[in-house]
């Protein structure tokens, strides 16, 4: 961070800090008479009238302070001197707010020493907020506030009250923890905010050179950017265009999920990959039961929502990282199961068959029952080093086929732990 950016956050910094004090400044003399009502019965007309003098001629005193420097055209010339006078009565009003507190628990009993202490607590977080910008600003008040009333508890001989007095540390150094953090966030959005507006100052300044040094060529200027811009809608344009054209290479149009060119490449490389590792791999392949009868009956609209409806299904069986599914053609659904045994991968197999009953999805033609179902096969190997992909997809096929000739609606297996 350059001294420059420094110089301005400061600035920044302290004129915002006077600017809230409008604000700011108002809601603690109506605290300061809300607490002398509360606890009038515990001072004096006196001690209460003498202290809002002096909190008022303060608060007074300050607002006035701020008033000038939000009106004064060169403040900004004299930083340090205004930063000062802001930390001066910054502590001044922490030192009153904590001797009013002290003032108050020494002439409280004990049931009032509790809303005492919430009060003190209370002023302090609100502090957080309002000298966010400044954390040696929060520091100069809490501790002024908080110090006083935490060793005047921890002084007495009581544990209860003890405990309260150190709750009230404690809270004094979380709050100073959690004014610094916010002070650091509050301090990188300026320099965030500073830093823009140079970088848009130059640029502007960078603009106007520019244009005045080279007016002779304003309409060659003008032609490139044209071409500029349209070159970079025409690039936009291409890579929306690559971009889909890749969604679509690698997802089934009808389904959204992948197709077979993204079975094919996943499958090649977890079965080199299980092959490197001496890892199991299973493929679940699985077939609707009597789809040509369901799209026969209740037409091609109707068999596109089941077969979307079942390729999510699969899809959400498919929860591990690794596992893909896909449809591989037709209404035929495949999932890889990388490190996946033989018995794991037909317990996911008999979970999605149960699941597709599940949906209950009416299929008045089938022969196999009254709702789609599916037939599953499934294929688990260990693959070997010169043995092709192919082989676990015509083992998972021939699979899915015995489910078939066996009545359908059910998962087959054929288990090969190694290949040769």
């Amino acid at each position: 961070m350059t001294n420059t950016i420094q110089k301005k956050i400061k600035a920044k910094r302290l004129e915002i800090l006077f600017q809230e004090s409008h604000t700011s400044l108002l809601f603690p003399p109506v605290l300061a008479i809300s607490m002398a009502y509360v606890f009038r019965e515990q001072l004096t007309i006196t001690s209460m009238i003498a202290w809002l003098s002096i909190f008022l001629l303060v608060t007074g005193i300050r607002l006035y302070s701020a008033h000038i420097f939000v009106h004064s055209e060169n403040a900004s010339s004299n930083l340090e001197y205004w930063f000062s006078w802001h930390i001066f009565g910054v502590i001044i009003s922490g030192i009153i707010w904590g001797g009013f507190i002290l003032f108050l628990a020494k002439s409280a009993d004990s049931t009032y020493l509790t809303l005492v202490a919430i009060c003190a607590a209370g002023l302090c977080a609100g502090a957080a907020v309002v000298y966010s910008f400044s954390f040696l600003s929060y520091v100069m008040f809490t501790i002024p506030v908080l110090t006083p009333i935490g060793i005047f508890l921890v002084a007495q001989e009581y544990p209860t009250v003890n405990a309260l007095g150190y709750f009230n540390f404690l809270f004094l150094i979380t709050m100073i923890i959690i004014s610094w953090r916010l002070n650091k966030i509050t301090t990188h959005s300026l320099y965030l905010q500073l830093e823009n507006q140079e970088l848009l100052t130059a640029l502007e300044t960078e603009k106007r050179q520019v244009i005045g040094t080279n007016k002779r060529l304003e309409a060659d200027i003008k032609s490139r950017i044209q071409t500029e811009a349209r070159l970079l809608y025409e690039k936009k344009i291409a890579e929306d265009i690559s971009e889909e054209l890749k969604i679509i290479s690698t997802h089934d149009s009808l389904t959204g999920i992948n197709n077979r060119r993204r079975f094919d490449e996943v499958l090649h490389d977890e079965w080199h990959r299980a092959s490197r590792l001496s890892n199991p791999l299973s493929l679940i392949m699985c077939d609707i039961d009597k789809f040509k009868e369901y799209n026969d009956t209740y037409g091609h609209l109707e068999g596109d929502k089941c077969l979307t409806r079942i390729a999510h299904l699969i899809e959400d069986s498919a929860r591990r990282a690794g596992d893909m599914a896909a449809r591989f053609g037709g209404e035929e659904f495949t999932i890889i199961l990388p490190d996946t045994g033989h018995e794991q991968a037909k317990e996911i197999a008999e979970q999605i068959r149960m699941a597709i009953e599940d949906l209950a999805l009416p299929h008045s033609s089938s022969s196999v029952t009254n709702i789609i179902t599916a037939s599953f096969g499934v294929c688990t190997k260990a693959p070997r080093k010169n043995a092709s992909p192919e082989t676990l997809v015509e083992c998972a096929d021939k699979a899915m086929y015995l489910a078939k000739k066996q009545g359908r609606n059910k998962v087959v297996s054929h288990q090969n732990v190694s290949e040769e």
